[in-house]
């Protein structure tokens, strides 16, 4: 190996909701060592939306879009124009109404947990390349039925 590849650490994917709808809503990607904390976990499933947003056809649409399906299920204030490119942190990092959904319903990790590869977290993720903008719509629906 040459001395100015740099190596990046591999990423694991990882739920605080492990199981069914719940890993679909709450999966993101994760250093290995990563201790998250809930700050550190929405910051991830930020970038996590952020890059649905940026793979759809029209990332402004999307961004529209989104922020419309959060509008309507009362989880987000109307702020009125969101960049595109800060999709993901407005609409989920630094949402109130995102992290109070989450928090509600328990998918917000407590303490700081080290994760684990969990190969159906990394399924779903990977199941969303195929339709991104879907995926942010179901993204917004799932989240609508939390408690």
């Amino acid at each position: 190996m040459s001395d100015n590849v740099v190596q990046l650490p591999k990423l694991i994917a990882w739920a605080p909701v492990p199981k069914g709808l719940g890993l679909r809503l709450s999966a993101i990607l994760v250093k290995p060592d990563q201790h998250i904390t809930r700050n550190l976990y929405l910051s991830f499933l930020g970038e996590r939306i952020q890059a649905l947003v940026n793979a759809c056809p029209d990332p402004r649409a999307a961004t529209i879009g989104l922020q419309k399906d959060l509008w309507d299920a009362g989880l987000y204030p109307d702020l009125g124009f969101i960049p595109t490119q800060e999709a993901g942190s407005s609409l989920v990092a630094t949402n109130p109404g995102t992290r109070e959904r989450l928090d509600s319903w328990g998918a917000l990790p407590s303490g700081n947990p080290a994760p684990e590869e969990m190969p159906r977290a990394r399924e779903a993720l990977n199941e969303e390349k195929s339709d991104p903008l879907g995926s942010l719509h179901l993204w917004a629906a799932l989240l609508r039925r939390l408690p």
